[in-house]
């Protein structure tokens, strides 16, 4: 029953569906009719709908754990840690839509399944404090509680990617770096200090 290719082209339609449709409007029927298999083979490489949007959310989680691991480590001036991170993460939006739109459904009230991927999801918030923190006790930011700036910087960058959803024009990801950086750090950082963004 093995298909060498089937398992990705499971994957790549329901990627398709879940981001047009969300969890419940994508069936089962739909996603093995578009990767052109059968039920028993979808079954064969996946347990349920729900594993295959979690293979999917994971993907997504993978990716920004990618980013945030090739991040410049602590004693690098704050700005030149989250230039990379946004601008990579932009990115990350604008080459793969449909992977985006299944991963921000995580983090929004409604027609998600977010008991998947909660912990992971916390995770990488606690890594964007715990890199917020570290520029707080190295004097380059105020002090804040490095959670709640890791939620605010999340959502800055967040709201590019929406924006775009609702059909404005594509991103321009240098531009909006430069943006959402100076902002947060308008707000965040220590008074005086003059922000460093090359990356």
């Amino acid at each position: 029953m093995s298909d060498p290719t089937a398992r990705e082209r499971i994957l790549g339609a329901a990627e398709a569906l879940f981001a047009e449709r969300g969890f419940r409007g994508a069936t089962i029927e739909a996603i093995a009719a578009a990767a052109g298999v059968n039920r028993a083979l979808l079954y064969y490489y996946f347990e349920s709908k729900e594993d295959v949007y979690e293979r999917l959310a994971e993907k997504g989680v993978n990716a920004f754990r990618a980013i945030l691991d090739a991040l410049p480590g602590p004693g690098t001036p704050v700005g030149e840690r989250l230039a990379p991170l946004i601008r990579a993460y932009l990115n990350l939006c604008a080459s793969d839509e449909p992977l985006a739109r299944i991963v921000r459904r995580e983090t929004a009230a409604g027609d998600v399944r977010q008991e998947l991927m909660a912990a992971p999801l916390r995770e990488i918030g606690e890594r964007i404090a715990q890199l917020l923190q570290e520029a707080m006790e190295a004097g380059q930011l105020r002090p804040l509680d490095p959670l709640l700036a890791a939620c605010s910087l999340l959502g800055m960058m967040n709201v590019f990617h929406d924006v775009t959803l609702l059909g404005a024009a594509p991103i321009d990801v240098d531009a909006s770096t430069e943006h959402t950086l100076a902002l947060f750090l308008c707000g965040a950082e220590v008074r005086g200090r003059a922000h460093s963004s090359t990356a």
